[in-house]
């Protein structure tokens, strides 16, 4: 079983269930197509923007910018009522560049979705404790190898989210990994399936991936 199958399946329920109708921009979606033709079932219209990888969706209601998100222009793109991003700010070397972008892209009353690693996860914080990463902010092979070059934590991500205007509303965590994946992935799946759903009872600090929904202040 693939954890990271499962985890796309909590994400997605998570998002379901903080955005409903109105404009969408998935900030980095031609990654993971699928979101945005999910997201499309529920909104009224679903902006793909991702420079690196073209996309066309096969749903009418899905569009695509081939652009970086700091080069949109509200009053070309217009603005959005719910922005995702999903899995991207670890990827950029100044992410407070597109924090700042999508801010300025974000309705008066509209919504920001992000979801991050969390680099203070228990998992890293007791391969710090068994000597086996120096400290938490380390990346590891693996996530350079998947284009990772930031690490962060609930409050550096609460801290980027402020200084660009915005408020957090609601941060909850997704996934609480206590091992690395490759012994995880050879869990059964129903025990993988309680370790999502157990984030509802512990501080999403501890969290590896957590979720933020925030609005302008």
């Amino acid at each position: 079983m693939q954890i990271y199958n499962i985890s796309i399946a909590y994400s997605n329920r998570i998002l379901k269930e903080n955005i409903s109708g109105g404009r969408v921009l998935d900030v980095g979606g031609a990654a993971c197509p699928a979101r945005a033709n999910m997201l499309a079932e529920y909104t009224d219209e679903v902006i793909i923007v991702d420079p690196a990888k073209p996309h066309k969706s096969k749903v009418d209601a899905v569009g695509y910018i081939g652009l970086p998100v700091e080069e949109l222009d509200v009053n070309i793109h217009g603005q959005f009522d719910h922005i995702v991003l999903s899995n991207v700010l670890e990827h950029l070397d100044k992410p407070q560049l597109a924090m700042n972008a999508v801010a300025k892209l974000l309705k008066p009353c509209g919504s920001i979705h992000v979801l991050t690693p969390n680099c203070e996860s228990l998992n890293r914080r007791i391969g710090v404790h068994m000597g086996a990463m120096e400290h938490i902010r380390v990346i590891p092979p693996n996530e350079v190898a998947i284009g990772h070059v930031q690490t962060f934590t609930v409050a550096d991500m609460r801290s980027l989210i402020q200084q660009a205007g915005l408020k957090v509303r609601l941060y909850q965590g997704v996934l609480l990994k206590p091992v690395p994946t490759p012994e995880m992935i050879e869990w059964q799946e129903e025990r993988i399936k309680a370790f999502f759903d157990i984030t509802q009872e512990v501080p999403a600090e501890l969290c590896h991936e957590v979720y933020f929904k925030a609005q302008k202040s």
